[in-house]
């Protein structure tokens, strides 16, 4: 036997979600539900119901956990989820800090561990893509490791949610246990093999990507932790076109001061049905509607009809899904992305888009010359519309040259970019698909060519499905033709 240091494993919480998959809480939320938890054990405090009223974990104000009990209880429904606390061997992925979510339109969401042991062994193997449908989680999607960003891709509809892979996670190392077991025999270990967090023998490393699909479990065996506790219950003849600054071309066009007046119907009877933003029925109130003194009584939910698509959700949900994005006037319905208004991005305004032509061909693409868009950023201070504001973003890898053919659907394209660029949509702040950086100047899902002459790195040409591809990216972002706009 080695030192207890070497052999503890370590905490996570988990609450049991509807279909019976236990969800791991935050890593700040499970030091805090552990420190409280420690101090009852031990007996520093006799207190067992623990609040999150007042703490800075986001969408828990409503909630508290019962230790004694092992339940979660939402305060203004009375909803109770089952938790339990896991331990979890440090051969695990929660022992080495490593954590899958994907985004729900307003936050990011964990998945279960056995479904994220599978999608990090198919990202540290390389594999193209995985199937979710026989996982834990069991649903139609595949993760596509593919691209720019990984994405998990509904395999009917071809809905795509980011999922992004956090390191560096600290879980607290458990003491309890090996207090009153002694010894790590409580602790299973892990079967599949993770050997290591770096990224020395794997070409993606530790990255934040995004992914939305289903995993297969012929891939992993995923570890199995303790459960101490749970609930009982370049050219010769260049011609340069344009150069255009962010902050000289804000895209004219409508926008609602009160989006949800504006693109909302009141419904009256709330549908039998789960709200697709908090996952909770329609007929409750949400997690977003604002905690006030009186949150613990019984409250009647609002619910909104959008006007184009007519799915429905929680007015709350809504409204905090609008305040977690660029809040431009617009609203994207978070089921089938139908945007009602005029969707805008917070893409940096101090970046520049410029614009050449040179007869020089492409390939697959002999019968034109090529058009090559330049952008550059600076680093600078994030604004209110970005993940921090008042901290410093980088600008790594610019400026950037992108590539089409000077074609008719080349130049097609090209009016799209321009228009994307104006609204701020080509870009955003986020976490570096390829280095791991947060803060950082980054593409915003409408894919470029970088790579002129080339395929090597599936950045290049020929690619004869590339400009439709991009269009149906742009379509996806409200970016489409209008013939008011003149081709240069």
């Amino acid at each position: 036997m080695g030192s207890t240091s070497q052999q503890s494993g370590v905490v996570v919480w988990e609450w049991e979600e509807r279909h019976g998959l236990w969800i791991p809480y935050q890593a700040d939320v499970v030091e805090y539900l552990e420190k409280k938890y420690s101090m009852l054990e031990q007996g520093k405090s006799s207190k067992s119901t623990v609040s999150f009223k007042g703490k800075h974990f986001h969408g828990l104000h409503c909630y508290e956990v019962d230790l004694n009990k092992m339940e979660q209880q939402r305060m203004e429904t009375g909803t109770l989820r089952k938790v339990r606390r896991s331990v979890y061997s440090s051969n695990s992925l929660p022992g080495y800090g490593i954590r899958w979510e994907w985004h729900n339109d307003i936050t990011w969401a964990a998945y279960d561990i056995p479904t994220s042991e599978a999608i990090e062994k198919a990202y540290k193997s390389n594999m193209p893509r995985l199937d979710l449908s026989s996982s834990p989680v069991a649903i139609p999607n595949y993760v596509d490791f593919q691209g720019h960003v990984i994405k998990q891709i509904n395999i009917h509809t071809h809905f795509e949610r980011y999922v992004q892979r956090l390191t560096h996670q600290k879980y607290p190392k458990d003491t309890l246990t090996l207090k009153t077991t002694g010894a790590s025999s409580n602790i299973r270990e892990k079967t599949s093999t993770l050997k290591s967090t770096g990224a020395s023998s794997n070409s993606r490393g530790n990255t934040l990507t995004s992914v939305n699909g289903r995993l297969a479990s012929k891939h992993t065996t995923p570890s199995k932790p303790t459960v101490t506790r749970q609930s009982s219950k370049t050219s010769s003849t260049v011609k340069r076109i344009k150069k255009m600054k962010v902050q000289d071309s804000q895209d004219v066009g409508a926008t609602a001061a009160d989006p949800l007046s504006e693109f909302c119907n009141d419904v009256e009877t709330a549908p039998d049905e789960d709200c697709a933003i908090c996952f909770e029925k329609l007929c409750n109130i949400s997690s977003f509607d604002d905690e006030t003194e009186d949150s613990g009584k019984a409250q009647s939910p609002n619910i909104k009809e959008l006007n184009q698509c007519k799915h429905v959700f929680h007015a709350s949900c809504l409204q905090a899904m609008y305040d977690s994005g660029a809040k431009d006037g617009s609203l994207q319905c978070p089921t089938c992305k139908a945007i009602h208004g005029i969707k805008h991005g917070n893409q940096p305004k101090d970046g520049t888009m410029d614009i050449t032509r040179s007869p020089r061909s492409l390939p697959g693409h002999a019968d034109c010359g090529m058009i090559t868009i330049v952008y550059d950023f600076h680093s600078g201070i994030q604004g209110p519309e970005h993940p921090n504001p008042g901290k410093r973003y980088s600008a790594r890898g610019f400026p950037r040259s992108c590539y089409l053919p000077d074609n008719e659907k080349g130049r097609k394209v090209l009016k799209l970019l321009k228009k994307a660029w104006k609204r701020r949509l080509t870009f955003t702040i986020g976490t570096s698909s390829t280095t791991g950086e947060d803060g950082t100047v980054v593409w915003n899902e409408i894919h470029h060519k970088t790579e002129p002459f080339s395929n090597h790195m599936g950045h290049g040409f020929p690619d004869p499905n590339y400009l439709d591809n991009v269009l149906a990216e742009l379509a996806a972002q409200g970016v489409e033709d209008d013939p008011e706009v003149t081709v240069i």
